[in-house]
């Protein structure tokens, strides 16, 4: 009912903002329930949460079934977010990934985007335990439901990847104009007990 969004961008900048570094640590824990978030419309590049730090961990309660929904192979424990597209969505992902963030983790989170739910760019260690991540098809540019680039280091262990459609890719991997200094390309990326259903890898 409520738009969660600039409550748990506050809680992340809370975080980030205690430690001062890019590697701070801390946990956002989410309650049992089903959070809502809006998309940033056009001509916005920007994610629904971009981290501004690394060493973050965000982690779900445990819930009801209704309150896990939106995936079909959910498992609990694990909470929801949920994205609102709005009139004119823009293409980014709900949490977006970006180095210098890095050693992140996500854990018993179903996290539902329009275009995709993470992407990880330029971004080393990054973890998920008990994550579903969902998207529909929206017809713009990198429709996934998890986005890899430029990346290495990255766990998965149970959950699950959907789209709704088999030209949709559960995940992408791609080498991409680098931010820094980073090789363009993705390695040493381990999926573990992992569901999934539309498109392929």
């Amino acid at each position: 009912v409520t738009d969660d969004t600039a409550a748990i961008q506050a809680a992340i900048t809370a975080v980030c903002g205690t430690y001062g570094h890019n590697i701070g640590g801390g946990t956002i824990f989410f309650p049992p329930g089903v959070y809502s978030v809006s998309q940033p419309q056009l001509p916005s590049t920007a994610a629904v949460f971009p981290l501004p730090c690394g060493g973050l961990h965000f982690q779900g309660g445990n819930g009801t079934n209704y309150a896990i929904g939106g995936a079909q192979f959910n498992r609990a424990p694990r909470t929801r977010i949920a994205v609102s597209a709005g009139s004119n969505p823009n293409a980014a992902a709900v949490f977006s990934v970006t180095g210098p963030s890095i050693e992140n983790t996500f854990e018993n989170l179903t996290i539902n985007g329009h275009n995709q739910a993470l992407s990880i760019f330029a971004s080393v260690d990054n973890s998920l335990r008990n994550v579903c991540l969902a998207v529909g098809t929206s017809g713009q540019t990198d429709n996934t439901a998890l986005k890899i680039t430029n990346s290495f280091w990255f766990f998965m262990d149970g959950g699950c990847l959907q789209t709704t459609s088999m030209t949709v890719p559960v995940a992408m991997f791609t080498g991409e104009t680098p931010l820094a200094s980073e090789s363009p390309l993705v390695g040493l990326v381990y999926f573990t007990n992992i569901q999934g259903s539309g498109g392929g890898m």
